[in-house]
C-alpha cells in the first residue's frame, strides 16, 4: 500500500471525520500525514461543542492519529493577509464568498509546507490559480 502524501487539512476537513460526514473516509487515509492550523483546530473545537459533541479528548485522539496542529509565523500572516484581501477584490466572480481568516490561515500553512490543501470548501477550488499549492475537495 502506497502512503498518501503530506497534506493541510482545513477545519470543514476535519469535521467531516469528526462528525463521519461526506469525506470522512478520504480524511481519514491522510490524516497520518496531515497538518492544520491551531486557528482552525479552534474552529474544530468550537464547531464540537456548538453541535454539542464535546470530547476533551478530541486533541490527543487526533494528534496521536497523526495530525499536526501548527502554529502561525509571521510570513503566513502575512500572506493570509494579502489572501484576504484577493478574495475580497474578486468577489464578484464567486458569488460574494470571500476567504476567511481561518480559510487564509491554513491556504498560508499549506503554502509555507509546500502541501497540497484538503477542504470541503469550493471557494477553494476556484481561487486555487492563486495559491502556489494545489486545492483537493473531499466532497
Amino acid at each position: 500500500m502506497k502512503p498518501n502524501p503530506p497534506v493541510v487539512l482545513d477545519a470543514s476537513a476535519v469535521l467531516a471525520w469528526v462528525f463521519n460526514e461526506k469525506g470522512a473516509d478520504i480524511v481519514d487515509e491522510l490524516l497520518p500525514q496531515a497538518a492544520t492550523t491551531a486557528a482552525n483546530f479552534t474552529e474544530v473545537t468550537y464547531v464540537c461543542l456548538r453541535r454539542g459533541y464535546s470530547h476533551p479528548q478530541l486533541h490527543q485522539d487526533l494528534t496521536a492519529l497523526g495530525l499536526s496542529v501548527e502554529p502561525t509565523t509571521a510570513d503566513q500572516a502575512v500572506r493570509a493577509g494579502q489572501l484576504i484581501h484577493e478574495s475580497q477584490q474578486a468577489r464578484q466572480q464567486h458569488a460574494g464568498r470571500t476567504l476567511a481568516l481561518g480559510d487564509a490561515l491554513c491556504i498560508a500553512l499549506g503554502e509555507r509546507l509546500n502541501r497540497p490543501l484538503v477542504t470541503g470548501d469550493i471557494l477553494w477550488k476556484d481561487m486555487e490559480e492563486r495559491f502556489t499549492v494545489p486545492v483537493h475537495l473531499i466532497r
